[in-house]
């Protein structure tokens, strides 16, 4: 039976898992590729803003020393007595030899206070000029000092210029008039074209205002054109001198060094950049040959990894997967032959091949296995059955023992209830008697009747107790929100007079708010606090009543300097009528902390005693927290 291609179960196929895995493996190499070139081209970035920067410092060095030349040259040349006085003859031949000797000027020129010029290195008739509106004229000779004007159009050459002047003075030391010189700037053309600048680059001199005023290579179209509306211009003129990345002029992104030569409205920026493409030419060009091999790499991997997997493991899985089908349909005979398998495979085909046998050998052992359980199922279904019966015997005799408790507990009730009024007959009669006889019978019918009187109020005690405790549970109030402050402050009220003859203190944290009986509650704190009073040291009780929150309940505490409680009796001080001393010692009839047990019992916590590290001991109870809703 011939099986149907499917591209999704082909997707969850062995072979198509190990190609991708492949794939995943080499990503890394990809990556490790990309992130390469990323730092590279950072790194080349750097190198080439760096040496743009370079190029722009030398272009600006040289820039300023052939100004400093030409200051120091005109400064000469306005001590001269035939320039100071204007005499044309002589200063037309002195200019002329000079623009001769340094032909990176396009004229040596002088004019008068008025801007009308008087000599000239070309021929120049005298007054046929005024420069007078020129800014850069008036602001030398309102200044008297040395002054680089703005990149203009020189008016007898017609040529771009930087003009260049110093004031000449008279006698009086007034300023006469200046002497100036025009520095062409084609002598830049040929100074870059002696550099090594990279391939591509392009130089740019503008004037401080963002026009151009000279591109190396030449470049008619942008001569002259603004630059300043470009934001990047803004940041070469803040800066003054760096390196910069963007498209300025032309939509050609580039790296740019700049720097500025001179301050002022005659100041100048040289600015020099080499496209981004051809920066990274190189980097890009090892980029696609790594990711090209990388890539034939991988295919080649691909190629191999679909051939071998098929062989190597894709036929030995299938036959382990056909054994493992015929195992299921229960020919537990059956075993894994390999011819093409590797180490691993066959270590799991030697395994398959044991767990057959193994499973075969369990076969046998599970049919007899199965007989025992069916005789063993037989017993325990009778097993069953009499512990089904057991339980149900276990139910009748606990209902048997509530209904016995409740009825005990109903006699003791009704007990101490119907003694009441006959022990009150005798101890009033008793009583009586005392009044009536006493000290007119003899000593020992005196005795006697003490006896009698103090037996009966002690009867009247136990039977009060007894009452007390058959009531908790069946007279109790149904349970409210109950302040534990308050209840604490009812008990200490009712023992006022136990407290202030034995100079007790009594102190206690802020205790909450529960779901409780106030009267029982309070009768919890009024029996432990008293107890605490009653057995005491010399000392005066010290007694702390304390509450800490727990994960759904409180635990309250109440903590005495006392005489102290031996662990072995932990338990049995909470039996009723259950005393550690005689009566003598310490009266009292031995059931107040069987009510604090029932009590709190019945508010569903429990109470415990613990000996303190020093002295005393402390009585924890615990109380459910309230539901949210009951404090609502």
């Amino acid at each position: 039976m011939t099986k149907r291609f499917s591209l999704a179960g082909m997707l969850k196929g062995l072979r198509f898992r190990l190609l991708l895995l492949m794939v995943v493996a080499m990503l890394p190499l990809f990556l490790f590729v990309l992130v390469g070139a990323l730092e590279g081209r950072e790194t080349i970035a750097r190198e080439y803003e760096a040496e743009q920067y370079r190029l722009t410092k030398l272009i600006t060095g040289n820039i300023e020393q052939h100004l400093e030349a030409s200051e120091q040259l005109l400064y000469t040349l306005s001590k001269y007595p035939s320039v100071q006085n204007h005499e044309t003859e002589v200063c037309n031949e002195l200019f002329a030899r000079l623009l001769e000797r340094f032909p990176n000027y396009t004229n040596l020129w002088t004019v008068d206070r008025t801007g009308t010029s008087r000599c000239s290195a070309l021929e120049l008739d005298p007054g046929a000029l005024n420069i007078a509106d020129a800014s850069w004229f008036q602001e030398a000779v309102e200044q008297g000092s040395y002054l680089i004007g703005p990149f203009a159009t020189g008016r007898v050459t017609g040529l771009p210029i930087l003009p260049l002047v110093m004031p000449l003075f008279d006698d009086n030391g007034e300023v006469a008039g200046v002497v100036g010189a025009g520095l062409s700037i084609d002598w830049l053309n040929d100074y870059v074209a002696t550099l090594d600048m990279p391939e591509g680059s392009r130089l740019t001199l503008t004037n401080a205002d963002g026009v151009v005023l000279a591109v190396y290579p030449p470049n008619e179209e942008l001569l002259g054109v603004d630059g300043s509306a470009n934001p990047m211009f803004a940041e070469i003129a803040s800066r003054q001198d760096g390196t910069i990345r963007g498209a300025w002029l032309t939509d050609v992104e580039r790296l740019f060094g700049f720097s500025r030569v001179g301050t002022g409205t005659g100041g100048l920026f040289i600015v020099l950049g080499i496209p981004e493409e051809r920066a990274y030419s190189e980097l890009t060009r090892g980029i696609s040959s790594a990711l090209n091999l990388l890539l034939a790499v991988t295919l080649l991997a691909i190629v191999i990894a679909w051939v071998a997997g098929d062989i190597v493991l894709l036929r030995p899985i299938k036959q382990l997967a056909e054994t493992a089908q015929r195992l299921g349909q229960g020919d537990l005979k059956t075993r894994v032959r390999l011819r093409h398998g590797v180490g691993e495979l066959n270590m799991l085909a030697d395994n398959f091949n044991q767990m057959a046998e193994e499973l075969e050998k369990r076969s046998v052992e599970l049919a007899e296995t199965n007989r025992s359980l069916l005789a063993s199922n037989q017993e325990l279904a009778y097993e069953i059955d009499e512990r089904k019966r057991a339980e149900a015997e276990l139910k009748h005799f606990a209902a048997q023992l509530e209904a016995s408790n409740q009825e005990l507990e109903q006699f003791a009730y009704v007990a101490s209830h119907d003694l009441q009024e006959p022990l009150r007959v005798v101890a009033g009669y008793l009583q009586l008697i005392e009044r009536r006889y006493k000290n007119k019978l003899d000593s020992d019918a005196d005795e006697f009747i003490a006896f009698a009187v103090d037996a009966a109020k002690r009867m009247q005690t136990l039977i009060n107790d007894l009452l007390s405790y058959s009531r908790i549970g069946r007279k109790g109030r149904p349970f409210e929100p109950t302040d534990c402050n308050q209840v604490l402050n009812t008990a200490l009220s009712n023992l006022r007079v136990l407290v202030e003859d034995e100079k007790a203190v009594i102190t206690s944290e802020h205790l909450p708010t529960v779901e409780a009986d106030p009267a029982q509650l309070t009768m919890v704190f009024q029996n432990l606090i008293a107890n605490a009073v009653k057995f005491r040291r010399e000392a005066p009780p010290l007694i702390r009543v304390g509450a800490v929150e727990c994960s759904d309940h409180w635990r309250f505490s109440v903590s005495d300097n006392g005489i102290g409680i031996d662990p072995q009796y932990s338990e049995r001080i909470f039996l009723i009528f259950q005393r550690l001393h005689t009566r003598e010692e310490y009266p009292g009839t031995g059931i107040g902390l069987a009510i604090c047990q029932k009590i709190v019992e019945h508010h569903g916590g429990r109470i415990w005693v613990e000996p303190n590290d020093d002295q005393g001991t402390t009585f924890y109870f615990t109380l459910p927290k309230m539901r949210e809703t009951e404090r609502l």
